[in-house]
């Protein structure tokens, strides 16, 4: 398999809690013609297993106050302060980040896999 170099994506979501970092990214590199869900993916980083696993994306909401994101594995509802993340069946408090303070090493990481290298690698 042939690398082109690192790939381009922006991060649009960012939240934290003590368990996990839940992250949406886009693509920016690829062609307009690619497939949503492609271009956009939601990710779980478990902190203690330093793996991330990618949601698969059903459907959103929105109304006033809160934004709901529907996955296979769960569910994530927030407002522009915290949300609620049902995932596997447990549920999570998570604090909104500013995406910007995604540090250096979890782009790598998440560049990585999305590029679908092995985060063993």
């Amino acid at each position: 398999m042939r690398l082109s170099g690192m790939i381009n994506i922006q991060y649009l979501y960012y939240f934290s809690s003590d368990d996990l970092f839940l992250i949406e990214t886009k693509r920016t590199d690829l062609s307009s013609s690619a497939s949503l869900s492609d271009i956009y993916k939601w990710l779980v980083f478990s902190k203690t297993s330093q793996k991330i696993v990618a949601l698969r994306f059903l459907k959103m909401t929105k109304d006033e106050t809160f934004e709901c994101r529907s996955f296979a594995e769960g569910e994530l509802k927030f407002d522009p302060s915290t949300a609620a993340l049902t995932y596997l069946g447990r549920h999570y408090q998570l604090v909104r980040q500013d995406p910007l303070l995604i540090d250096l090493s979890m782009d790598k990481m998440i560049k990585n896999f999305l590029m679908g290298l092995t985060q063993d690698d």
